[in-house]
């Protein structure tokens, strides 16, 4: 496993390095990856990294060579994607490299003779198969393993796509019409195939066309990724979490003010594309100063909650968003949605909050918890920015708290200052 930053400098390599190339991780570290390609391979590699650095792959995955410590060379298999920061921002690139300069060596051997074809196979540290005509004509003690299988006869003579998973039998078919087609190779791919207990297994699989005993046939080059695969899921689902929290606020459990504004500029943008309205709310919670004195820090923050959960419970479409913006203070986006909308929603939010009926006794406006709320609505163009929408919006909350609170005040060029 490997880290190298945006100037391809290695800044992670995990110990099979060494075991690759001899080289140690000290003096590895801090060095350009381009010193221990093979310059044959420099090129493929500058345009990869080139490529995942100017977002034009979302990864990649290339077979070159590594000079080793000996002054030798190792066929790796290179898999990459970008890392990014937390803002979006790609910093450098991250993946796997798999020595399968065993395999490559047999390979290219395999290409010579049919009989070193046999040899090759059984001696490869890989499990293989070959098939012919839907059948398998060939198996190594690797696959009769994998397969959970007794002896080789076991497989021999049973069509290949007895053994594949039927999620996975248009693909196979798919790949075999291709090799035929093209007399060449497929990069790995993922399969599902079945063992003779019944198990299911997610493998990766390099293919081949070559010619067997006389005919076309497909030898098949896999390995067990099941466990690799459930790994990446559980990360797939920790990221998502972590994700997803980073965006929360940790009191309300609504978003924060780092997603609000992440969100909000994002929608802006769509909306420029698409020519939409665009419409903001702000809420504030009226005297809350007051209400944290009378009530204490517990009771404010229990207060919060609630005015929040009942926030996020008016907001009915999966693309409306709420977020406390700091304080007692929340905004919610709307996007293609006109003023009379925003209206209609921001005054069901102010009668629900007031219907909670939390009493605050320190309000000179009313005996229970209120909100003074503002709304703007911009179709938004590219002479304006997402700022001049937040403006407008706390300009009719702050003229919502003029007229005396407890009420929905909507954006009015002409009234605002007044």
């Amino acid at each position: 496993m490997f880290q190298a930053n945006a100037k391809g400098i290695w800044t992670f390599l995990n110990p099979a390095w060494t075991e690759i190339t001899g080289f140690s991780l000290n003096q590895s570290l801090g060095t350009p990856f381009l010193h221990y390609i093979f310059p044959g391979d420099h090129q493929f590699t500058i345009d990869d990294f080139e490529a995942l650095m100017d977002r034009k792959k979302e990864s990649c995955c290339r077979e070159i060579r590594f000079v080793t410590k000996n002054n030798e060379f190792k066929w790796v298999e290179v898999f990459a994607r970008p890392t990014f920061q937390a803002d979006g921002t790609i910093i450098g690139v991250s993946g796997t490299l798999t020595d399968i300069t065993e395999r490559k060596k047999a390979e290219s051997t395999l290409r010579d003779s049919e009989e070193r074809y046999r040899r090759l196979v059984e001696l490869s540290p890989d499990a293989i198969l070959v098939y012919s005509e839907g059948k398998i004509v060939l198996v190594n003690g690797k696959a009769v393993n994998f397969f959970k299988a007794q002896q080789p006869d076991d497989l021999l003579g049973r069509m290949i796509l007895d053994v594949v998973h039927p999620d996975s039998h248009i693909k196979v078919i798919q790949h075999t019409e291709q090799l035929y087609m093209n007399k060449g190779m497929l990069p790995p791919t993922e399969k599902k195939y079945v063992c003779f207990d019944g198990s299911v297994v997610i493998v990766e699989t390099s293919s081949a066309f070559i010619i067997f005993n006389g005919k076309p046939a497909t030898l098949v080059i896999f390995r067990d990724i099941t466990e690799r695969k459930i790994t990446e899921k559980k990360l797939q689902e920790a990221n998502h979490i972590l994700h997803r929290l980073s965006n929360m606020d940790g009191l309300t459990g609504i978003g924060n003010r780092r997603y609000f504004d992440e969100y909000l500029e994002r929608e802006w943008k769509r909306a420029v594309r698409n020519g939409k309205p665009l419409s903001l709310i702000m809420l504030d919670i009226d005297f809350f100063k007051t209400y944290n004195d009378t009530y204490g820090h517990i009771g404010g923050d229990a207060c919060l909650r609630r005015v929040a959960k009942t926030i996020d419970e008016q907001l009915n479409r999966p693309g409306d968003m709420a977020a406390r913006y700091g304080g007692e203070e929340f905004v919610i986006i709307l996007p293609e949605t006109e003023s009379s909308g925003a209206l209609h929603v921001a005054e069901t939010i102010r009668t629900h909050i007031e219907a909670l009926a939390i009493p605050h006794v320190g309000s000179p406006v009313y005996q229970t918890v209120t909100c003074s709320v503002g709304t703007a609505t911009f179709i938004p163009t590219v002479y304006a920015t997402s700022k001049d929408l937040m403006e407008a919006a706390d300009q009719a909350l702050y003229r919502a708290k003029q007229l005396g609170r407890n009420q929905v005040i909507v954006y009015e060029k002409q009234t605002i200052g007044s």
